[in-house]
């Protein structure tokens, strides 16, 4: 695994969940991001992680923001 794939993967989510009006499904992102970004595979767990660490991200951020 590439040491920024995570990085990527997480950013592609981000790009893909911004321009989803209505949300999208887990499998789905997990099959957008196999073909966005031309991996061979890709568990439904890696991308739940994924999601897992940018909430915890927003969570850290609102937290510092918090006077």
């Amino acid at each position: 695994m590439a040491r920024n794939e995570q990085l990527i993967r997480q950013h592609k989510l981000l790009q893909l969940l911004e321009f989803s009006r209505f949300g999208r499904t887990l499998e789905e992102l997990r099959g957008d991001l196999v073909a966005d970004l031309g991996l061979s595979a890709l568990h439904e767990r890696t991308v739940r992680r994924d999601i897992e660490a940018l909430q915890a991200a927003e969570r850290m951020k609102e937290l510092l923001e918090d006077p």
